[in-house]
């Protein structure tokens, strides 16, 4: 017989790797089943027996809830019960052998170091149970232990918070640049790979969360909120038609100077452009009618008409090309303001964030 032998590395150093060695020793110590040897007869019926039952085989167990919410700075405690349903404690009753030399503990001369947790404690306890009416005789074994979290903090921790970090970034991105949406969506798709990491190595439960995925969940927000903000401030910024008066004062001018933006444009205190503040769209079309008219009666006495008209309209394409370019200019600035104030308001939600989580980092 030849049956392969499957076994997972306790403990490993690969600070070298992938140019590290590594030492494997395997250990083979299956228990023989074998019958009693020597057996004191001498009462039979009536004699008690006492046996010594020792396994070294690596015991499997499947956890039935686990609290993750800690993850990865959690602490578990794993109970094992070895107990018969078929001899009550009149016929059955367990006891820990080795109690003379480890107490209430386990004993772990055989104890092998884990590289994934770090056994905090031990104990041991006998104890009887009553089922269908009969007293039962059980031992428990509880492990308490806690994860090492090294290694998850580097891959998970930082560098979220570094993914978080850039897009508070991206509002200082200049509108006119165009990379701000694919800028977010990059962003957005690596915090999104991360998330499919964590869901991978965390157990499948509903109970239970960890803040770490509720961290994620908030990066996953904020890298949203700024995909949303960089579209709306984009249609800002292209906007064609003349801003509103309330928007060019509150925003274009009092916003902008709070935000340390260049505000001569839209100064409400200009003397050059304290007739456009208070023109609305119509009286502006009037005074264009009105120009019109003007350069026709001054430009027919001295040209023939086709000439007229030809003038006419490149007057009018030049006030409409510096209109427009106004109104470009208008909506730029309104945009800026706007933007570096969502990005104020982004790195404000950045700090509370990790204010809330500060103990998944300092555990």
């Amino acid at each position: 017989s030849v049956t392969p032998l499957t076994t997972k590395p306790r403990l490993l150093d690969v600070t070298s790797f992938p140019h590290d060695t590594q030492t494997c020793h395997v250990q083979s110590v299956t228990p023989l089943t074998t019958k009693p040897r020597l057996l004191d007869v001498t009462s039979f019926p009536h004699d008690t027996q006492t046996c010594h039952v020792q396994s070294v085989t690596p015991l499997t167990t499947k956890p039935r809830l686990l609290d993750v919410t800690s993850f990865p700075h959690d602490t578990q405690t794993c109970h094992v019960q070895i107990s018969s349903w078929a001899h009550d404690a009149s016929e059955v009753v367990y006891d820990y052998g080795a109690r003379d030399n480890a107490g209430d503990k386990i004993l772990l001369s055989d104890y092998v170091v884990n590289s994934q947790w770090d056994l905090m404690d031990t104990h041991v306890e006998t104890m009887n149970h009553t089922i269908w009416q009969k007293e039962f005789s059980q031992i428990v074994f509880t492990v308490y232990l806690k994860r090492l979290d090294a290694f998850y903090s580097k891959t998970l921790l930082f560098p979220t918070m570094l993914i978080s970090m850039i897009t508070v970034s991206m509002f200082y991105l200049p509108i006119e640049s165009g990379e701000k949406i694919g800028f977010g969506i990059t962003l957005l798709l690596s915090q999104t790979v991360n998330l499919l990491v964590l869901s991978g190595i965390v157990p499948v439960t509903s109970r239970t969360f960890p803040h770490l995925g509720n961290y994620y969940l908030s990066a996953v927000c904020l890298i949203g909120f700024a995909l949303i903000s960089s579209v709306v401030m984009l249609n800002i910024h292209f906007s064609t038609s003349p801003p509103p008066e309330w928007a060019r004062t509150a925003l274009g001018y009092y916003l902008a100077k709070a935000m340390w933006r260049d505000t001569h444009i839209l100064s409400p205190f200009s003397k050059n452009e304290a007739s456009e503040l208070k023109c609305s769209a119509q009286e502006r079309n009037e005074r264009k009618q009105l120009g019109k008219k003007s350069a026709y009666l001054q430009l027919n006495k001295q040209a023939n008409s086709a000439t007229v008209e030809a003038l006419e309209e490149l007057v009018n394409q030049q006030r409409d090309g510096n209109l427009q370019a106004d109104i470009a200019e208008e909506w730029a600035v309104i945009a800026s303001a706007v933007d570096r104030l969502l990005g104020i308001l982004a790195l404000t939600a950045f700090l509370i964030i990790h204010a809330v989580y500060r103990d998944l980092f300092f555990g």
